[in-house]
């Protein structure tokens, strides 16, 4: 028998916001993770996988660089775009709060005690215990004031990603470890939650495209549209300008404007454009035939359903139905 669920590849390991973002996009799919980005893109080219899902963008950190950077020689089409709420928590291990019972106790206290979330007499001793706490560089960054208030005195430890701490803090029985990571990870590692919701920014999303093979999605005048376009243009005043002047005289508005800088693989200015209309949008024509006249090439990454998210107390501005 064949495995008919679908396919995703995404950055990680299981508990980390990719892993996450990849479920709550595809509920029944099959998940494979990568430790590096263009990995997670060869699988779904290869067909090893049927999508990819990468973050591109974080509404603290900025873009994805390294995914910028590989968006000029990927061959998928961006078919989505997910907009996922960062939540990160401070865990501590379970082993050390409910590996051995403080009294004894009947079968179903001891079971229910086990199951239970920290006291807040316990989480007044985690913080007082935590001596480390591991993390991804930029969640780390992302809980800067937290860590001064509440853990002025404890260390700060790099990892991989979010998940990786959190699995590795799983193995631990002491108490002066923690880890910084989503209530996702907590729940995948069994984890326990001093503090949730610990991010200096309450409104910390990042942004995730989901790549694969499928055609371009045909225009509905009903639902908002993104489409993503990787362009040059001549090194001469006013192509820039130009080129982007074509969408102002359609009726056609942008999202989001990405410079690359110049390289061996790209000799002319370069730049990515997220433009809030369907590409087959009669105004998206009609600003297309202009803009072409301005750039030496132009390659549409892909034409999408906008994220409903968008606007809604964070920094990705918001498409209307065109």
């Amino acid at each position: 028998m064949t495995d008919s669920k679908t396919k995703i590849s995404y950055l990680g390991i299981p508990g980390s916001y990719s892993h996450q973002a990849a479920h709550e996009c595809f509920p029944d799919g099959s998940f494979s993770g990568f430790t590096k980005f263009d990995e997670v893109i060869k699988a779904a080219d290869s067909g090893d996988a049927d999508y990819a899902i990468i973050p591109v963008e974080n509404s603290s950190a900025g873009r994805v660089t390294e995914v910028y950077n590989l968006l000029p020689s990927v061959k998928l089409n961006i078919l989505g775009e997910h907009l996922l709420p960062i939540h990160h928590c401070l865990l501590v291990s379970y082993k050390a709060y409910r590996g051995w019972l403080p009294h004894e106790m009947e079968p179903s206290q001891a079971i229910a005690w086990k199951e239970s979330p920290l006291s807040k007499e316990e989480k007044e001793e985690a913080l007082s215990k935590i001596k480390q706490v591991h993390s991804h560089s930029q969640a780390l960054l992302q809980c800067t004031k937290y860590l001064e208030e509440k853990l002025p005195k404890a260390g700060t430890v790099v990892d991989f990603d979010t998940a990786t701490a959190a699995r590795a803090l799983a193995q631990k029985e002491d108490k002066k470890h923690a880890a910084i990571a989503s209530r996702h990870a907590a729940d995948i590692y069994n984890l326990l939650v001093v503090d949730d919701e610990i991010v200096d920014d309450p409104y910390n999303m990042t942004r995730f495209l989901i790549l694969g093979r499928g055609e371009q999605m045909e225009y509905d005048e009903d639902t908002p549209m993104l489409t993503s376009i990787l362009f040059q243009t001549n090194h001469t005043p006013g192509s820039l300008l130009g080129a982007l002047k074509a969408f102002a005289d359609n009726n056609v508005n942008l999202t989001k404007l990405e410079t690359y800088m110049l390289s061996r693989d790209l000799t002319d200015p370069t730049f990515y454009v997220d433009v809030g209309t369907a590409l087959h949008h009669p105004d998206m024509q009609a600003a297309l035939k202009e803009f072409k006249k301005y750039t030496t090439s132009c390659n549409i990454l892909g034409s999408y359903p906008a994220s409903p998210h968008r606007g809604e107390k964070n920094s990705f501005l918001p498409v209307k139905a065109k």
